[in-house]
């Protein structure tokens, strides 16, 4: 059984506070952070913005926390902190800076592929060398512009110069509240006061002072008022009981109640997804803020041109099958529901896996129109096999296919397809795979 453990990580707030801040500054955290894909589902719950293909990442601050008197000629410059957690195969990616215009209004917890975004390049910063990093992008321009339009505050857009297949970066967004670095903004003032300090701790109380001299006699008081009255008797005894009564007329029938209402799905498990796969999970409670459903591609992958069945290594450096960990920590984290994706992108992202890997595959297959599908984690795959070989759909195999999931630095974790049951095995070891794609 694996036991998750935590990592500390240093917060946000820590890491800024070692970077080179101007003295007259002011230092603002990011009012919303997200990212839009080519799907309807809004990305602003999750613990990180993805850039890859034409995927749009957004930020946005509140500047209503500067003095009220500030205006535009008094900011000396203003920095974007974005912080790098992750690159794909691509080590040096560009990132183009937009800032939005005054009719591109988003929210992140709405914000997708529907939402209209345009605006005027800023910038194009290169991220070569930059992994593990905050990175610094000027963006004075746009936060003197919003000082005289507030109206037209609606952040910044940031999306892949070019790339490949490839290139990823992943930035931390500021859900992943106990192990994220999320953006800020850091505005140097010229010729204006700071903000006021915070208020000292309250002085220590003084001695107590002597005891004066003892005053006169006062004047006789009035008489005092007359006392309360004495306290009631005990009770009596308690009567005999009365005869009973007739009984009364049945009341009215009272009004009938509302209709109650049901929640309906579009979808149901073993039905057919909007790509053509089997539907094998629908999320009736409302557990991920990122899907409803996930749709398991009707056949195995394909390694290479003619090999049908076994997909391959689970990421293999050579013949030494271990490649060290990918996921930090490993533990439920990566094998739960909802982690497949983030655990494809990892594993096609460390330089040490081929392009064939299982996650590799899965991320560059497409079926039914569909690119979006991704190597599913331990928890979607036994969910997989179970629901599409109790329904005798899917043509599942009785061998062992890879999860996206990881047991520790020599062995990634598998589930066989007769028995549904989970194990593990070495990383270079060659395993069936199936892709799905969540919506």
């Amino acid at each position: 059984m694996i036991t998750p453990h935590a990592k500390l990580r240093t917060l946000a707030v820590v890491v800024a506070g070692l970077l080179p801040i101007a003295a007259n500054a002011i230092t603002l955290p990011v009012a919303g952070d997200t990212f839009t894909d080519t799907s309807a589902k809004a990305k602003g719950a999750l613990p990180a913005i993805v850039l890859k293909g034409t995927n749009k990442g957004l930020v946005k601050f509140d500047l209503s926390q500067l003095p009220a008197s500030l205006t535009a000629d008094q900011i000396e410059k203003a920095t974007l902190y974005v912080f790098v957690n992750k690159l794909g195969k691509d080590a040096a990616p560009k990132v183009d800076v937009t800032q939005l215009n005054g009719a591109s209004k988003w929210q992140e917890a709405t914000a997708n592929k529907d939402t209209a975004l345009a605006g005027t390049l800023i910038t194009n910063v290169s991220l070569a060398g930059k992994l593990k990093q905050y990175v610094p992008v000027d963006v004075t321009t746009a936060v003197q512009s919003w000082l005289d339009a507030p109206a037209d505050n609606n952040g910044l857009l940031l999306a892949l110069s070019g790339g490949s297949k490839t290139t990823l970066v992943q930035l931390d967004s500021k859900e992943g509240a106990s192990t994220s670095q999320p953006a800020f903004l850091e505005i140097a003032l010229s010729g204006v006061a700071g903000l006021p300090g915070a208020t000292g701790a309250a002085g220590a109380q003084g001695a107590t002072g002597a005891t004066g001299p003892t005053g006169a006699n006062g004047m006789m008081g009035l008489p005092g008022a007359t006392g309360l009255n004495g306290l009631p008797g005990i009770d009596g005894a308690t009567g005999a009981t009365g005869a009973k009564g007739a009984t009364g007329a049945t009341g009215a029938t009272g009004a009938t109640g509302a209709t109650g209402t049901f929640e309906t799905f579009q979808y149901k498990v073993g039905g057919t997804g909007p790509a053509g796969g089997i539907i094998f999970y629908v999320d009736h409670f409302h557990q991920h803020a990122d899907f409803d459903y996930l749709e398991a591609a009707p056949v195995d992958l394909t390694l290479t041109a003619g090999q049908t069945g076994s997909s391959g290594p689970w990421c293999d450096a050579g013949d030494t099958g271990a490649t060290g960990a990918v996921f930090d920590p490993t533990g439920w984290s990566t094998q739960e529901v909802g982690s497949g994706e983030i655990n494809s992108l990892a594993i096609d992202a460390n330089a040490a896996c081929p392009t064939a890997s299982a996650a590799g595959t899965a991320l560059s297959y497409t079926y039914g129109g569909k690119t979006d599908w991704f190597l599913p984690s331990e928890g979607e795959l036994v969910l997989m096999i179970e629901n599409l070989r109790n329904a005798g759909m899917g043509d599942v195999t009785d061998s062992d296919y890879w999860s996206s999931s990881e047991w520790d630095a020599v062995n990634g974790l598998d589930v066989n397809g007769f028995t549904g049951v989970a194990g593990s095995a070495v990383k270079n070891s060659t395993f069936y795979a199936r892709a799905i794609r969540k919506f």
